[in-house]
Order: C-alpha cells, then structure tokens, then sequence
C-alpha cells in the first residue's frame, strides 16, 4: 500500500501540462505506423502531418500502400501538410487508388505541395467517375495556380 501511494504522489507532482518532446511524439507515432490495429495507425498517420516533422516523409509515402483505406486517405492528406515534394509521384499514383477518399485526399495534397509535376495528372482527374473527387481535383489545380502566382512574385 504505501509503494502505490508514493506512485501516486509522483504523478500528481509531475508537470503533464508540459508536451513531450516533439522528436519523441514523431518516434511514438512514427512506431505507431507498424501497430496491427488500423485505427492506430490512420491516428499515427493523421499527428505526424499535423508534428511537421520531416522524418515522417517517408514512413507516410509508405503508409500509402497500407491495406486500410483509411490510413492510405490520412498518410496523403498528411504528406501535403508536411510540404515535401518527394511525395509528389507517391501522390499522383495514389490518385488511381481504389478508394475514393483516398484519390481525394491525394489530389488536396498535390495541391498543398504546389508542385507543376501534378498539373497533368490533376488534369486526368477530373474525370474521375466520383463527383467529390473531381471537385477535389479542381481545389488543387487552383490551389497550384495560386502557388505558381507565389512563386513569380
């Protein structure tokens, strides 16, 4: 009993209004990527867009061929917001994935990135059999216009 209350009064002392590290929650989520459970890994695929950590590029452009749909739709949504341009080809061939949130969430991401390499398959996708898809296709290519404006200013 009294090693249980000394636990206790260690964790009311500790500081957890401080974060973690950041590097340590990228190592966490970065593990989480290989968890059996597919809700973990779309969660470690959603946090490590969101950390901006450049380390998770990789791991997430191979979480794009994940078996759940859903991890494939959250590692490309997160490969945009990470900004790194080796996800474009990743990203262009994950806009014919079978699933249509994942198309959508690649062409949004192609256009966060802002990358002329996009321009033609976006172009394709416009003619994607799925409505939502096609309007996602058309957010980037003006998304892309306006980085392209950017970039000649």
């Amino acid at each position: 009993m009294g090693q249980r209350k000394r636990e206790n009064d260690i964790l009311k002392k500790r500081d957890t209004t401080t974060p973690p590290p950041k590097s340590n929650r990228v190592d966490r989520h970065l593990r989480a990527l290989h968890y059996k459970a597919a809700g973990k890994r779309r969660q470690a695929a959603t946090t490590l867009g969101k950390l901006g950590d450049p380390r998770a590029v990789e791991p997430l452009i191979n979480a794009l061929q994940d078996s759940a749909f859903g991890v494939r739709r959250c590692a490309a949504l997160s490969l945009g917001l990470l900004g790194d341009r080796r996800a474009v080809d990743p990203l262009i061939k994950a806009l014919r994935d079978r699933n249509k949130t994942v198309r959508e969430e690649a062409a949004l991401a192609l256009g966060l990135l802002g990358d002329p390499r996009a321009i033609t398959p976006l172009n394709q996708t416009l003619r994607d059999t799925d409505e939502t898809v096609r309007k996602r296709a058309v957010l980037a290519l003006l998304l892309l216009g306006e980085k392209q404006e950017e970039a000649l200013s």
